[in-house]
């Protein structure tokens, strides 16, 4: 998601139908459009007492402190029960394909002709602030882990079947041990990295304690275990859904299961990666096929 810094006003507009609420978003996704969209969905829910609520979305994206605002918040109206549908009109990219495929699974549709955009975290410069090596390398580590934050959150939304322990163990990986924390080094995230089911690379993440504040350790650490899930998962590159990840986990035992679900994940992560790095539009039948959005048309029947 790009940050956008002359943003147009943002434009809501609300309806009430007997069953549902619903709410028209057309701009960019900046600070002051975002929060008064969950201010419109909480006075909804709480003083009109909607369970389920339409957000149409017209947006060319926006910044990603934003996005993850709006995330924050539809966590806990889903904690609530409640149902949020979305639409894409006439173009979502960017922040605002994420927030399409953030609705509920099976009620994220599209118009026919919506012209849809993915991609990664990118920045646009305003050239006053020179950049030095080191502000670069910065500036590279974090965006690398707001990809890999904003992936693992469509991930859990896409795969919400699968046990979160696996989730976490993907996050651990790719959002923390490259760039090492205390926590890192706490036995919940070893115990999470030991899903893995590997003596050498076992032995080697008992290690990581001693050695945390080594960064050839840790990226030379980093770099064996992607290696291991990649190996493992070869054959696994073009299963898209749980129906068919539980076709390979029928005949294995429950160890070899833990290693198999992990390894599936990780794929998806790079798969959804390189898909968002193409960085081009797709069309509504791209992004079922995708698994980012359920439908096409121009009623909603959800």
């Amino acid at each position: 998601m790009e940050t956008v810094v002359n943003y147009q006003p943002v434009k809501h507009t609300v309806f009430w139908e007997a069953q549902r609420g619903i709410i028209r978003y057309m701009g960019a996704v900046e600070p002051l459009g975002i929060i008064a969209l969950c201010d419109e969905i909480k006075l909804l829910v709480e003083y009109y007492k909607y369970k389920r609520i339409t957000l149409e979305i017209d947006s060319p994206g926006g910044e990603v402190r934003s996005l993850h605002y709006y995330l924050d918040k539809l966590h806990m109206w889903r904690k609530k029960g409640i149902k949020i549908e979305t639409m894409a009109l006439t173009q979502c990219s960017s922040a605002g394909a994420f927030m399409l495929s953030m609705g509920d699974l099976g009620c994220r549709m599209a118009m026919p002709r919506s012209s849809l955009l993915y991609h990664n975290v990118r920045i646009y410069g305003d050239g006053q602030q020179p950049l030095t090596s080191n502000r670069l390398g910065n500036l590279k580590t974090a965006l690398t882990q707001t990809d890999a934050e904003m992936m693992m959150e469509l991930l859990r939304h896409l795969y919400s079947a699968v046990e979160q322990k696996y989730f976490d163990a993907i996050e651990g990986l790719i959002c923390r041990l490259p760039y090492i924390e205390d926590s890192i080094v706490a036995n919940k995230d070893m115990n999470m990295f030991m899903l893995l089911k590997d003596n050498k690379l076992n032995r080697l993440l008992k290690a990581l304690p001693k050695n945390a504040s080594s960064d050839v350790y840790r990226n030379d650490l980093y770099r064996q275990l992607c290696e291991r899930l990649r190996d493992r998962g070869k054959g696994l590159e073009d299963v898209k859904s749980i129906e068919g990840l539980d076709k390979h986990l029928k005949a294995l035992d429950a160890e070899a299961k833990e290693g198999l679900i992990l390894t599936w994940l990780f794929a998806r992560f790079e798969y959804y990666q390189a898909l968002f790095e193409e960085d081009s539009s797709i069309r509504p039948e791209i992004a079922i096929s995708e698994g980012l959005i359920d439908r096409i048309g121009v009623e909603y029947e959800c």
